[in-house]
């Protein structure tokens, strides 16, 4: 019989995928690697075989969190969109990948308790901010230059604001459901179009 094919990738992310929900139920330090083996159906030593310690899986798993979301957010945006349309479309494509996260909000809220102690990865954080503000601000002054936005504004200040609107709203919305994120969220781009959009008249 052939040796049973592998594809490590795949392995790597379906245990740090375990580790997340046991991470973020339980807390990094009760957590063990026999845990997350259990909970990934795998044996102990499977588990050193992609991460040296639990210090490296936690940072993995956050890693590949993070990956994730920034690819489902680089797929949502469509070019053949006018530049509101596109970041209207995106915007609902993140809230989805928001709900999505819900499910591991207590994993990314243990990872922030690490960066607070100094032993979290702040820079995977920084770059995915700084990717999803720049981001935002390309489609702003793309919509400048197409006369669809005001010229007057900093993009790059309120595409940061644009980005802490999503970032405060899943809290939000773990704490308090109702209503939910998508309401939310029609109600936040009826407001923020209100306040970017050039009116007919200028």
């Amino acid at each position: 019989m052939a040796p049973k094919i592998v594809d490590r990738e795949m392995r790597r992310m379906e245990i740090a995928g375990a580790a997340g929900v046991l991470f973020g139920k339980y807390g990094f330090d009760k957590v063990t690697i026999d845990d997350v083996a259990e909970a990934a159906g795998i044996g102990k030593g499977t588990v050193y075989e992609y991460f040296k310690n639990k210090e490296e899986l936690i940072h993995g798993a956050f890693e590949i969190m993070l990956s994730h979301m920034g690819t489902e957010i680089e797929k949502s945006v469509d070019l053949t969109l006018t530049p509101l349309e596109a970041l209207k479309s995106s915007t609902y494509a993140m809230v989805d990948v928001l709900e999505h996260v819900g499910e591991q909000y207590g994993f990314f809220l243990e990872y922030m308790l690490l960066l607070n102690r100094g032993k979290g990865n702040l820079a995977l954080l920084q770059n995915m901010f700084q990717e999803y503000r720049s981001m935002i601000a390309g489609l702003l002054e793309a919509g400048i230059d197409a006369h669809q936005v005001r010229s007057d504004i900093d993009t790059a200040s309120v595409a940061a604001a644009f980005a802490a609107w999503l970032d405060g709203a899943i809290f939000h919305w773990m704490i308090l459901p109702t209503p939910g994120m998508k309401t939310m969220a029609t109600a936040f781009w009826d407001a923020f179009v209100q306040g970017v959009a050039l009116k007919r008249e200028e």
